[in-house]
């Protein structure tokens, strides 16, 4: 007869010292995970932290900023007060005034019958500091009929065109140049309407300059104007112009 297979049960026993081995190693794996566990939940708790603080410094950051705007904008307009006033305490300042010609009539006779102007234009800085880029417009000299003369010389517009460029230090006087020097001889018939008050006569010009200082601004401008008077002073300022700057 047929005999049944013969089977073999048998159990694995490990040894002891195996077994306490694997126990450490499982037990170092589940410290390690328990400390990274840890360790991700306190930079969890820390980032959150921070970032509260972080936020609470913005805040303060967005309160503070129009106060640090408003102090920063005082400072750079007490600044650039302060450099305008500089400025216009140490810039050069040019006039213009009449010279009258020395041991000469105003209107002195020529043998011609015509009469020569007495007197000529003087421009001067008296300001701190040198006028530099300076031009001169050549004066005019309008005479005619009262009306007509006043319009023209409120009309007047400075011509730099012809001009060079110069510097005036302070204190220094220089003669302004004449356009047409043959209006400065006049007829005698101009004299006697002149002095009747029918004709009036202007002397009308303009002085264009710089200043020294950085950062470069517009040139300053001296328009002048004087108007003949037969009383007094044959010269002064007229009352609708005159000194300018």
């Amino acid at each position: 007869m047929p005999q049944p297979p013969f089977r073999v049960e048998a159990e694995v026993h490990e040894r002891p010292a195996a077994q306490r081995k694997k126990r450490v190693r499982e037990n170092l794996n589940l410290g390690i995970q328990t400390a990274v566990a840890i360790g991700s939940i306190l930079a969890f708790f820390a980032t959150a932290y921070y970032a509260g603080i972080t936020r609470k410094t913005l805040v303060e950051i967005r309160k503070q900023t129009p106060a640090i705007e408003q102090s920063g904008n005082a400072a750079s307009q007490a600044i650039t007060q302060a450099e305008q006033h500089f400025r216009a305490e140490e810039r050069p300042w040019l006039i213009a005034f009449p010279d009258f010609l020395p041991q000469a009539a105003f209107f002195a006779p020529k043998p011609d019958g015509t009469f020569a102007l007495g007197a000529v234009v003087q421009g001067k800085n008296i300001g701190r500091t040198p006028a530099v880029q300076t031009q001169k417009s050549p004066y005019e000299i309008i005479i005619g009929p009262a009306k007509e003369a006043k319009k023209k010389a409120m009309d007047f517009a400075p011509d730099y065109g012809q001009s060079g460029r110069f510097m005036m230090n302070p204190d220094i006087a220089m003669t302004a140049p004449i356009h047409h020097i043959e209006r400065s001889r006049i007829t005698a018939d101009d004299l006697e309407k002149l002095n009747s008050g029918a004709f009036s006569l202007y002397i009308v010009g303009a002085t264009r300059y710089k200043d020294v200082f950085s950062p470069p601004i517009a040139p300053y401008e001296t328009p002048y104007c004087f108007e003949y008077s037969n009383k007094g002073q044959p010269l002064a300022s007229c009352l609708f112009g005159g000194e300018i700057h």
